[in-house]
C-alpha cells in the first residue's frame, strides 16, 4: 500500500532555509510546489557532500514516526518538508518553533518601537542643547578634548566587552543546560549595554556571524536566565527550561520547575511534552480577556481546520504597522471574529470576542 505524501509546510520550508542557510533564491515568491523542489534539489546536493564526508548517509525525517522521509541536518528540530519533530528527544517540530518565532517578532516590534522613542527624545535633547550652545561655547570648548578623549575609551571599553562576552559563548555547549543559563547571561549584557552595535547594525546580525545562531534562539537562552535558577538549570533540559521561562508568573513556573525535575533532585521528572500541555493549558486558563484584547485558548479550539474565504482588497486598509481590520464570517459564530494586524512584515492572525452593542 503506497503511503499518504505529508501535506507541505511553506512557513516551516522558508523558516528552515533562513535557519540553516540554504541556497535557494526567490524562495518567498515561489509556490509551493516549486519551493519543495528547490529545497529537494538543494539538500539533495547537501546530502551528497556530507556522505562523501562523513561515509554515511544523513538523518532524514523518519517515516515509521510520522514524517515524511526527507533529508534533513544534524541539528534540525523540524522537518523543512512537512514540520515534524525530529528532535530526538521529540521536543522539536514546528508548531512550537512557529510559535516561539512569532513571539520573538512581537518582541522586536516593541524594542523598535523602545528604540523610536528613545530617539525622538535624544532628538528633543539635542535641540535644547543646540540652543544652550551659543551662551556656552567657551565652556565647551575648554572641555571638548576630555569629551572626546572619554568617548574614545568608552567605545573601545565596549569593544572589549563585547569581545569577552563572545569568547564566553563560544565556549559553552548549546547542549548542556547550566551552559545555557551562563549563555543567556552573557547575551543579556550585550542586549542591555547595545555591545553588539559596536560591530554590527543589529542583534540578529550579531547573532548570525558571530554566534552562528538565530535572534530566536538566543532570545531562548536569555529568557532562560532571566526565568530560571541556576540551580535548578543545572538538573533541566534545555528543552524543558524553553518551556518553563514563557510562564510569566512566578509561582506557577516555580511548581512547574518542581515537576519538571529529575527525581533524584527532588522533582516529579515530568517529560517536555507533558509540560508543554500543562504550560498551554494554564494559558487558556489565565488568558487575559480584557477589551481591546484577542481572547485565545480552548474556546477557540473549535475552529482548528475551519476554512472561510475573503477577498485580498480585505486587507488593502492595513498599511502601516499596528493597521487592523476584523473578517466576521458566520462560519465563527455570532460572537467570534478573526482579527488581522499589520506587523512589520507580515499579518497576525487571531480570534477574538466581539463585544455586544449597549
Amino acid at each position: 500500500m503506497a503511503r499518504k505524501k505529508s501535506k507541505f509546510v511553506k512557513d516551516a520550508a522558508l523558516a528552515y532555509i533562513k535557519e540553516h542557510k540554504l541556497k535557494v533564491k526567490g524562495a518567498a515568491k515561489m509556490d509551493d510546489a516549486e519551493l519543495e523542489k528547490a529545497i529537494q534539489d538543494a539538500m539533495a546536493k547537501w546530502a551528497k557532500t556530507y556522505e562523501k564526508k562523513e561515509g554515511e548517509q544523513p538523518f532524514v525525517c523518519t517515516v515509521k514516526d510520522g514524517g515524511c522521509g526527507a533529508f534533513i541536518h544534524d541539528e534540525a528540530t523540524w522537518c523543512w518538508r512537512c514540520g515534524h519533530d525530529v528532535n530526538e528527544d521529540e521536543t522539536g517540530g514546528w508548531p512550537p518553533q512557529e510559535e516561539e518565532e512569532q513571539e520573538e517578532e512581537e518582541q522586536e516590534e516593541e524594542e523598535q518601537e523602545a528604540e523610536e522613542d528613545e530617539e525622538d527624545v535624544g532628538e528633543e535633547d539635542a535641540d535644547e542643547e543646540d540652543a544652550g550652545e551659543e551662551d556656552e561655547e567657551g565652556e565647551e570648548d575648554e572641555e571638548g578634548e576630555e569629551d572626546e578623549e572619554g568617548e574614545e575609551d568608552e567605545e573601545s571599553g565596549s569593544e572589549d566587552d563585547l569581545n569577552l562576552s563572545t569568547e564566553k559563548i563560544l565556549k559553552l555547549s548549546r547542549k548542556i543546560g547550566l551552559d545555557a543559563w551562563e549563555m543567556g547571561k552573557e547575551l543579556s549584557i550585550i542586549l542591555n549595554k547595545k555591545l553588539y552595535k559596536v560591530r554590527h547594525e543589529n542583534f540578529t546580525d550579531y547573532c548570525r556571524d558571530e554566534l552562528t545562531m538565530s535572534r530566536a534562539t538566543a532570545y531562548g537562552y536569555v529568557r532562560i536566565s532571566d526565568n530560571i535558577e541556576k540551580d535548578d538549570a543545572a538538573q533541566l533540559t534545555i528543552q524543558k527550561m524553553l518551556v518553563l521561562a514563557k510562564v510569566k508568573d512566578g509561582r506557577k513556573r516555580a511548581a512547574l520547575v518542581k515537576k519538571a525535575l529529575p527525581e533524584a533532585a527532588g522533582g516529579k521528572g515530568m517529560d517536555v511534552k507533558d509540560l508543554r500541555s500543562e504550560v498551554s493549558a494554564s494559558r487558556d486558563k489565565d488568558a487575559d480577556r480584557s477589551p481591546g484584547r484577542p481572547s485565545t485558548g480552548a474556546a477557540y479550539r473549535k475552529h482548528v481546520g475551519d476554512t472561510f474565504k475573503c477577498a485580498v482588497k480585505d486587507f488593502s486598509s492595513l498599511k502601516k504597522k499596528g493597521d487592523t481590520v476584523m473578517i466576521v464570517d458566520g462560519l465563527f459564530g455570532d460572537k467570534t471574529a478573526l482579527q488581522v494586524t499589520r506587523l512589520k512584515s507580515s499579518f497576525k492572525f487571531e480570534f477574538v470576542e466581539l463585544e455586544e452593542d449597549e
